[in-house]
């Protein structure tokens, strides 16, 4: 291996090690999870307490996903790809099926996760088309 591979690898993996951590990006990331946890845990509280037998297939279905998929693809257009939300969507999500649902929601986990790697990547194809997202 030479010494331009072994230094474009090293630059590739410190790149990739330097995208996972938040440094400099403590207050957004904390906001994009204050949103997540907010829409997440009140939508599915609300719909707990409803009186209508379905209320719950609506947080289910629709705010979480789509929260999910918004908020990581506006956090990664404008501050890089993090995989940590992507996680920690997984995290919440257990929380809230262990919480108010049953053992058969458990499948939407890795849904709800792929739905977030999928806003991540449509958050990073935009911050490579359109650098104009926060700069530091």
């Amino acid at each position: 291996m030479g010494a331009d591979a072994q230094e474009n690898e090293h630059t590739w993996t410190a790149r990739l090690l330097k995208s996972c951590s938040i440094k400099g990006r403590e207050v957004p990331f904390v906001m994009a999870l204050l949103v997540i946890v907010v829409v997440f845990f009140g939508s599915t509280t609300a719909a707990f307490f409803a009186d209508n037998d379905y209320a719950l297939l609506a947080p289910l279905l629709l705010y979480m996903p789509v929260t999910a998929f918004v908020v990581d693809m506006v956090f990664t257009w404008r501050y890089g790809f993090t995989p940590w939300i992507i996680l920690l969507v997984g995290v919440f999500t257990l929380m809230l099926v262990l919480v108010f649902y049953n053992e058969s929601a458990l499948v939407y986990i890795p849904i709800y996760m792929l739905i977030t790697a999928i806003g991540s990547a449509f958050g990073a194809f935009i911050h490579y088309m359109f650098p104009g997202g926060a700069k530091g």
